[in-house]
């Protein structure tokens, strides 16, 4: 509809004005085509609408708290007697389900507002462009999918991106209402104060302990809590400044408080960084735009409390920054995420060396890359370092695994909303200085004043994010990529209605994109259901009262989500030694061929006393995997059983050549010993013993007492006793057998002091091992 047919001119439809703020001219509400957005206006959100925001609001709130990780877990939540007793039914139900019930919201959002614009649409400004480039980056990350060997990865991440679409392009619609771009950010606001409040009790825990250094984890982990963050922070500090009663900027001023402190208990250097220049964006942005006219105390006394609260919290990152971080394995809680997922990125050069692999892995499929979701399993086939699970950058791992196109999908959605929002901002500026109309007697008080303050604030946090996702993948944690679809749909909404009818065309949606809408929440809705219905029943299966009840309850897990090869995984354990067994890992490496399945299958042929397909296991496992040390050692110590000392050799020296390379040297944790490289030179000790070359297997095992020794100094650190017992007894197994042979080989050569010696170790190492039973008896573990 035209501005002319709506009888305005102009002047009247020009832009917002301002009265020393930036509350928008609601007599002609020049945005939108001029609807006013009084209640029961046409604008006005109906009751079907409400609910729609409400379902989003609940997907807001429980994803920070119980999804935020990635699309596909890394560990199964267990509903063993232990577990439940320590968090309890609902907080394990939640950890299941907070993924899946996070996507069945946003399809039953979808649903109703595709219900409520079929019977009543409403017509609204339209950004150029952006809605074309989303679609394109849809159907390119389903192109991507369709070569992948491990399609479950690619479902996964596709229900993520589908539900993260939606989320974006509903709350764009539903923000045509002021009052629901409100209730969207103080519902962001208060999940930030909530994550950030269980950090900073974590960190008040720790520090009881005199543990000064900490890295806080809240629900996520260090790197991507501050990720996280960053999108809050802003938004936050934003609704502070614009809150029009004392009460609400009373609760708005403690959550800044623990946002800004928990943030830089992260420890996150880039985080805190990163920080910093978000908030001075959106001040310049609150001075460029005006905004600042009547809420410049509110706008000093928000950064007054970023300010002495990331102060009174620092000691974590000033500490990281001096270099004299306590080591992440004595910082980690107990019941925490491991340690290893706190210092992913705690080595630059590790990140930097990860960036370099993931650019080869890049180059190498550039048109529809590895499928969506598959960094995990296709990685390892480009890396020259250990294995990660994500690319600590965001962009790259998303051009690794979709392909140029994706890429150029993704910059052109940014480009076409950053093009719009600025627009706005420079005609906010050019007319800051003009004077608004009256607002309207019956126009209903907004809770934050200042749209203007708020813009600025979602323009933030997205900046800070996308600077962030730099160095760590933060757009592929779920809860991340939620709240940072929320608040792109929210700057859209808030930049739309400030804007004036000469940069947008409201117009109607067409009931052709609704159909596409529908589809998606479909096929979110499927693949929910499937993932968190088999992960339920995996879960239960520890609390099953017979073996025979928990391998139906496996096998249920299996028939729900038949992509998924964790439940024939499960059933191979449950029916460890059997046909069976090998039937489930044979689906499993089916399902899902990579390194872990063939490993897996492997290990089975090997116990069996069948070197030679396990032999054939191992080797296809390392296709997938060139450098992954676990399989390469099952390998070598296969050959040597089914006799082949040459053939073993030389995998023991593959082995021993990563300890000496990049691999070897540059780890995500330093201070973290790899202890399959003591296996490696113990195995090439044992074959030189074997052979008589005693010089050779002296130099081998000296070589391998290093290791373990040192391993044996930190086996007390957390992170070592993360590791499973088993593991834990075979390396002092090892320690033991390797003191042994070389004290043996030492008193054959003649050389009776240095063989006492190594006695003397192996009696300590020996009386250690009991002390450690000991206390593991007593502990009851």
């Amino acid at each position: 509809m035209s501005r002319q047919a709506n009888g305005r001119t102009p002047r009247q439809s020009s832009g917002p004005g301002h009265n020393g703020s930036d509350r928008p001219d609601r007599t002609e509400n020049s945005s939108l085509g001029g609807d006013a957005r009084a209640p029961g206006g046409r604008l006005a959100l109906s009751t079907l609408d409400w609910i729609a925001a409400a379902c989003l609001a609940i997907v807001l709130l429980i994803s920070p708290i119980w999804a935020a990780g990635f699309a596909t877990p890394a560990q199964p939540v267990v509903f063993a007697p232990s577990a439940v007793a320590e968090e309890g039914v609902l907080a394990l139900a939640m950890e299941i389900w907070a993924g899946p019930l996070s996507l069945l919201l946003i399809a039953m959002a979808c649903v109703l507002l595709a219900w409520r614009e079929w019977k009543r649409p409403v017509a609204v400004g339209a950004v150029p462009g952006l809605a074309a480039a989303l679609g394109m980056l849809g159907a390119w990350a389903i192109f991507s999918a369709a070569p992948n060997h491990s399609i479950y990865l690619s479902l996964n991440a596709l229900s993520c991106l589908f539900g993260a679409l939606l989320l974006g392009g509903i709350v764009s619609r539903l923000g045509r209402d002021r009052h629901c771009i409100d209730a969207l950010s103080l519902t962001i606001a208060l999940a930030g104060g909530i994550i950030a409040g269980i950090g900073v009790r974590e960190y008040l825990g720790e520090l009881k302990d005199g543990v000064v250094n900490h890295r806080t984890f809240s629900t996520f982990g260090p790197d991507f809590l501050a990720g996280y963050l960053l999108l809050t922070l802003p938004v936050t500090m934003a609704a502070f400044s614009a809150s029009s009663t004392r009460s609400l900027r009373l609760m708005l001023g403690v959550t800044l408080a623990l946002q800004s402190a928990c943030l830089f208990l992260t420890g996150s250097r880039a985080g805190t960084a990163i920080a910093v220049v978000a908030v001075l964006v959106w001040i310049a942005l609150a001075l460029l735009t005006g905004s600042d006219r009547t809420r410049r105390r509110w706008i000093a006394c928000a950064a007054a409390i970023f300010v002495v609260s990331s102060a009174l919290s620092a000691t974590p990152t000033f500490a990281r920054f001096g270099g004299a971080a306590k080591p992440a394995s004595t910082a980690a809680p107990a019941g925490s995420h491991s340690a290893a997922e706190d210092t992913q990125a705690h080595s630059g050069e590790f990140r930097k060396q990860t960036w370099i692999g993931t650019v080869r892995m890049a180059m190498r499929n550039p048109l529809i890359g590895t499928g969506i979701g598959t960094f995990s399993t296709a990685y390892p086939r480009y890396s020259d370092t250990a294995y990660t699970a994500h690319a600590h950058n965001s962009f790259l791992q998303w051009t690794a695994e979709t392909g140029l196109p994706g890429m150029l999908s993704l910059l052109t959605a940014f480009a076409a909303a950053s093009a719009f929002t600025v627009h706005i901002v420079l005609l906010m500026h050019a007319r800051r200085n003009e004077p608004a109309p009256a607002v309207k007697a019956d126009d209903t008080p907004a809770r934050l004043e200042a749209p203007g303050l708020m813009l600025g604030g979602f323009i933030a946090a997205l900046i800070a994010s996308i600077l962030h996702s730099f160095f760590d993948s933060d757009l592929y944690i779920v809860a991340t990529l939620f709240t940072f679809s929320a608040l792109f749909g929210l700057s859209i909404a808030q930049a739309r209605a400030l804007a004036p009818l000469a940069v947008q065309t409201p117009r109607r949606m067409g009931r052709e994109l609704w159909a596409v809408g529908l589809f998606l929440a479909l096929s979110i809705t499927v693949r929910a259901s499937q993932v968190g219905f088999s992960r339920s029943e995996r879960a239960r299966t520890a609390q099953s009262q017979s073996e025979q009840e928990a391998i139906a309850a496996a096998r249920v897990a299996a028939s729900a989500d038949p992509f998924d090869p964790e439940p024939h995984l499960l059933l191979a354990q449950l029916q460890r030694g059997t046909p069976a067994a090998l039937a489930e890992l044979q689906s499993a490496a089916h399902i899902a061929p990579g390194g872990m399945t063939y490993y897996l299958v492997g290990r089975y042929y090997r116990e069996a006393g069948q070197y030679k397909p396990a032999i054939d296991a191992f080797e296809r496992a390392r296709t997938y995997e060139p450098h992954n040390l676990q399989a390469l050692r099952a390998l070598a110590e296969t050959q040597r059983k089914a006799g082949l000392p040459v053939q073993a050799r030389f995998t023991y020296e593959t082995m021993t050549a990563l300890e000496n390379s990049v691999y070897g040297s540059v780890r995500a944790m330093p201070e973290l010993i790899e202890t399959d490289f003591a296996y490696a030179h113990a195995g090439l000790g044992d074959i030189a013993a074997e052979e008589g070359n005693l010089e050779l297997a002296d130099g081998e095992y000296l070589k391998a007492r290093g290791i373990l020794s040192r391993y044996w100094n930190t086996r007390t650190w957390l992170i070592n006793q993360n590791r499973q017992p088993e593991k834990r007894r075979a390396l002092a197994d090892l320690y033991v057998h390797v003191l042994q042979a070389n004290e043996s080989v030492l008193t054959k050569e003649g050389r009776r002091d240095e063989s006492r010696t190594l006695d003397g170790e192996r009696q300590k190492v020996e009386a250690d091992i009991l002390a450690d039973e000991e206390k593991l008896r007593k502990s009851g573990g």
